[in-house]
């Protein structure tokens, strides 16, 4: 069950009502929405400045759905304790959750596998704003389409992912969000190596050259420009 408000609404209601049709993207816009992208390496607080932009609408009583990606439920259900209204479905395109902070604040949220089920948020604008945490992760070629259309429907975005991934490939759906955005926030963290607090990239500590990954500070570190090269030389040397 998702509360917005004071409407509880599950999304099955939604889909069984309006089906998630490419059809129902032919839609003549009446307004343009707006994105907000923040971007930057891990551990530099781009969750915490999603939880507080729904906090804030929350205030103001605008409904708004917060989207993180199904591929990190574990982290996402790990970090929290789990109570009666969590619940994973693993044959289903989503499920229920949290987007949680490295310092465990969370917020509700439902995790997808698939951006496209946004589509019946287009035709019906239940939300008046699309919250999408970890936006690297869908790198179908789905992000980019579901973004232009939120926008270009009227729904207001706001969207955190990483642009480059830890051997410096880019995430081009990131990317192409990043450059039509009409507001971009860069985050730093504070470099784990040597305490710089304008650390830029991430560090794997582990040799494989996997781009997607799923880990916490097991895996990998936030490193500023300079330790990073010298760590990488150190691990493949």
């Amino acid at each position: 069950m998702f509360l917005f408000n004071d409407n509880v609404l599950t999304l099955d209601d939604i889909i069984e009502e309006n089906g998630i049709l490419e059809d129902n993207l032919k839609i003549i816009p009446t307004k343009l929405g707006t994105c907000k992208c923040i971007y930057g390496p891990m551990f530099s607080s781009k969750t915490t400045d999603l939880i507080a932009e729904s906090e804030k609408l929350s205030i103001a009583m605008k409904n708004h759905l917060i989207i993180s990606n199904i591929k990190d439920k574990k982290r996402s259900f790990t970090r929290i304790n789990k109570s009666s209204d969590v619940f994973i479905d693993d044959g289903s395109t989503y499920c229920e959750g949290y987007i949680t902070t490295f310092s465990g604040t969370k917020r509700k949220c439902i995790l997808l596998n698939n951006l496209m089920i946004l589509n019946i948020l287009i035709i019906k604008t239940y939300f008046e704003y699309v919250i999408i945490d970890e936006g690297h992760l869908y790198e179908e070629g789905s992000l980019s389409k579901i973004v232009l259309n939120l926008i270009q429907h009227g729904i207001n975005v706001y969207i955190s992912g990483l642009l480059l991934s830890s051997d410096l490939e880019m995430f081009e759906e990131m990317t192409f969000i990043n450059a039509i955005s009409d507001e971009k926030i860069e985050k730093k963290a504070v470099c784990s190596n040597c305490n710089n607090m304008k650390a830029t990239l991430n560090y794997k500590k582990e040799k494989n050259k996997q781009k997607i990954q799923i880990g916490s500070d097991n895996i990998y570190i936030s490193v500023c420009r300079l330790c990073y090269f010298i760590l990488n030389n150190k691990k493949y040397t």
